[in-house]
């Protein structure tokens, strides 16, 4: 992936985090100030403008956690459409495909409209 599809991915996601029940903030990335790993380099930093979530994580020791809203995107809707129930039988199941950004959105406007119904 390219840091610029991974700039409009996450404009696309930032859009869609508060409806499917992100909580957390979102700001724009500076110019080398902040990290992905979304993109294939080590240390890798997204394009200046790229939207991002991060905040404090950890409890006797805090630190920055970052990564664009696409990748926040990803996380939230692989863990809703994840089954989770029975960890003895092996690794979790996928309930359907995502293995595409295009299937990611889906996902996530089905989770949506899922959630407008309840």
């Amino acid at each position: 992936m390219t840091p610029r599809i991974l700039k409009k991915l996450s404009k696309r996601a930032a859009g869609l985090l508060p409806l499917v029940g992100y909580p957390g903030e979102m700001f724009i990335a500076l110019k080398e100030d902040s990290y992905t790993s979304a993109l294939k380099k080590e240390y890798a930093h997204p394009l200046k403008g790229t939207v991002m979530t991060g905040g404090m994580s950890g409890y006797y020791q805090p630190e920055w956690d970052e990564e664009t809203a696409w990748e926040t995107l990803q996380d939230i809707v692989i863990t809703e459409f994840t089954d989770w129930r029975d960890p003895a039988k092996g690794a979790p199941i996928l309930l359907r495909k995502l293995d595409t950004p295009r299937e990611i959105f889906q996902a996530a406007d089905d989770l949506i409209q899922g959630r407008r119904r309840s």
